[in-house]
């Protein structure tokens, strides 16, 4: 056995959940969108659908460059950068929701 056989498993099982946790999201979304406008699901699925296309090729772009200029601790500062964001987004939408109520 050579150095770092056991990384490939790893792999592997982080890539099978991290789809899992894709799948998931998008099931959860659907459901929440789709109540919205039960009558425009398919209207509402092209937009949700490209949406979440046109963040995946943004992320990608973002990370390889990032690689491209610091290497893999430059993916990580991107992949920390849209979870800070989105975290905080999530925030004011949370704080926002509240004084409505």
């Amino acid at each position: 056995m050579y150095h770092g056989s056991g990384l490939l498993a790893s792999l592997i099982v982080g890539i099978v959940l991290l789809d899992l946790g894709v799948q998931g999201s998008h099931i959860t979304n659907q459901s929440q969108i789709y109540r919205l406008r039960p009558d425009a699901r398919s209207r509402i699925t092209t937009v949700y659908m490209t949406s979440f296309f046109m963040g995946g090729a943004s992320g990608s772009a973002a990370s390889a460059a990032g690689f491209f200029l610091w290497g893999w601790t430059g993916v990580c500062a991107v992949g920390g950068l849209f979870t800070g964001l989105a975290f905080s987004l999530w925030l004011f939408e949370l704080a926002t929701a509240q004084k409505r109520h």
